[in-house]
């Protein structure tokens, strides 16, 4: 900056720039105020969210078909399904976590217990775990041992292939 330039045009100079800071307020005023409305359609989504999902429960509860003890156990399995116990369901990382040696399921080190199989799991039996075989369980209406991979999740519990499609799953 010159001298001339700093004795006479300063001025001129400092009202653009004003009116330069003036835009750029009013732009991020529009920008904050474009947030609060997306923050707010988003609060009135979970809020409805909510309130449909205690509906549902209760629904399911006065039906016969659900108790609040069972849901908090689903939710903390579908919670850990992603590899991680951390409240919301993410990315799968379940390759990467640790394992139950008994269930071979994804466990929380955290935990003294598994949460799928109810086995306590000391930290020499995560250290026993090395090779598993593929897990298989057992079809909840004809007892016969198939892989996990091939279940299907029904009212009645986990079912085989062959006893799916019948209506004694249902």
């Amino acid at each position: 900056m010159s001298a001339w330039d700093y004795l006479f045009d300063s001025e001129h100079k400092q009202r653009g720039d004003i009116e330069d800071l003036k835009g750029v307020a009013d732009r991020v005023d529009a920008s904050v105020d474009g947030i609060w409305e997306e923050l707010s359609r988003t609060k009135r989504r979970v809020a409805k969210l909510e309130l449909l999902t205690e509906g549902l429960i209760a629904y399911m509860q006065v039906k016969g078909v659900l108790k609040r003890e069972e849901l908090a156990v689903m939710v903390q399995r579908v919670d850990l399904s992603d590899g991680y116990e951390d409240g919301r369901i993410g990315p799968d990382r379940s390759s990467k976590c640790t394992k139950c040696p008994f269930c071979d399921r994804p466990f929380n080190e955290k935990r003294k217990e598994c949460i799928y199989c109810g086995k306590e799991v000391t930290p020499e039996d995560l250290k026993l775990m090395d090779k598993k075989e593929p897990r298989t369980i057992v079809c909840a209406l004809c007892y016969r041992r198939f892989p996990e991979t091939e279940a299907h999740f029904t009212v009645k519990g986990l079912v085989c292939e062959s006893c799916f499609g019948t209506k004694k799953s249902f």
